[in-house]
């Protein structure tokens, strides 16, 4: 991802949470699944201030997703990915 002109922190945040997906991403296998996401992350490196806003702040809620994920845990996984994508309805409309 090209750097982005956001504070370190929101930066890390963001570059944390594209590096989650990528290697979610990777796990699926799927070329659809990685064609999507390579445009997703075009427009987010093009516009930081949407990736930004879009980014949860709450590196827990990730790490949870990232740990369900890898330890096989499905309902865990769902929950956390659920709750990350609920949080994001609030930004719509």
């Amino acid at each position: 991802m090209a750097a982005l002109a956001l504070a370190g922190e929101e930066e890390a945040l963001v570059d944390g949470y594209v590096r989650l997906w990528e290697q979610i991403v990777d796990g699926s296998g799927n070329l659809a699944y990685r064609l999507a996401l390579n445009s997703l992350n075009g427009a987010l490196t093009a516009f930081p201030e949407l990736a930004a806003a879009l980014t949860p702040k709450d590196p827990d809620l990730l790490r949870g997703l990232g740990e369900a994920i890898a330890a096989g845990e499905i309902d865990a996984a769902v929950t956390a990915a659920r709750s990350l994508l609920e949080g994001d309805i609030g930004l719509v409309g």
